[in-house]
């Protein structure tokens, strides 16, 4: 089934999919790593939110906590948070994340940095090879401590390598259930939908854009602290933080994902 889901024909950014040629279905594995999917998208987007379906039916199939997912606003398509900020949800970082991957379509994404700017069609498939690879190091996220007065949010971040790895870490925050603005596709009757719920929308980079460089030998474990403030607005009961571990040649080494808050916690 994974082949069948790699040899799906790549599309180009917003044009027509028709919904029964892209690829759904069970797949019995054991996820052995976590998967990162980068969605680019925009809210002017027509088949964005097929996109976003696909992105959520992966999830499904292997696991929230396996398939880690990041809707990344900008580009030509997207409404800018500093122009529009009730609506819109692309802010100066995504825009700087576009221009380092040299995404110029939409919707297009990546799955674990490796296979270069992908249509959505084709992450099934290679989130699946990406899961059963054995990973090169393990990352841990403790519970982050929030103080709700000051808006302030502790971080640490647990990383162990398998194997020799010179590599950089990302701490990112991610947002759901922003009810905004999405053009929607013309086989879902078009138009624009006020009351779309987007989900996993990149709100900031807790460290550097990029990633901190982090030295990992076989066997180490190192343990990284961080700290950042929310900004007003921002609902901390619907966000959660990821921590990206990557390298050029390796692409996403390991990636875990954490609510800022818990049932515990609330």
């Amino acid at each position: 089934m994974a082949a069948l889901g790699l040899a799906l024909a790549a599309l180009t950014a917003c044009d027509n999919v028709d919904e029964n040629e892209r690829f759904s279905g069970p797949v019995d594995i054991t996820p052995k790593k976590n998967v990162l999917i980068e969605d680019f998208t925009g809210q002017r987007c027509s088949n964005c939110p097929m996109a976003a379906e696909e992105l959520k039916s992966i999830q499904t199939a292997f696991g929230a906590d396996h398939v880690i997912a990041v809707a990344i606003h900008g580009g030509a398509l997207g409404v800018s948070e500093a122009d529009r900020p009730t609506i819109g949800l692309a802010n100066e970082q995504g825009e700087q994340l576009y221009n380092h991957w040299g995404v110029t379509d939409q919707p297009i994404g990546l799955v674990d940095r490796t296979a270069g700017l992908q249509s959505f069609t084709n992450w099934f498939g290679l989130a699946v090879k990406r899961l059963i690879m054995e990973p090169k190091a393990d990352l841990t996220l403790q519970q982050p401590a929030y103080d709700p007065a000051t808006r302030t949010l502790n971080l640490q971040i647990g990383a162990t390598g398998h194997e020799n790895l010179d590599a950089k870490l990302q701490i990112w925050l991610t947002e759901s259930n922003l009810v905004r603005l999405q053009t929607m596709p013309a086989e879902w009757g078009g138009g624009n939908n006020k009351d779309y719920v987007h989900n996993h929308v990149f709100r900031t980079a807790v460290n550097d854009l990029l990633g901190d460089e982090l030295v990992l030998q076989a066997g180490q474990a190192r343990t990284l602290d961080y700290t950042c403030t929310l900004n007003e607005g921002w609902q901390p009961e619907n966000m959660a933080v990821l921590a990206i571990l990557y390298s050029e040649d390796e692409g996403v080494i390991q990636v875990a994902e954490q609510p800022i808050l818990t049932s515990t916690t609330n």
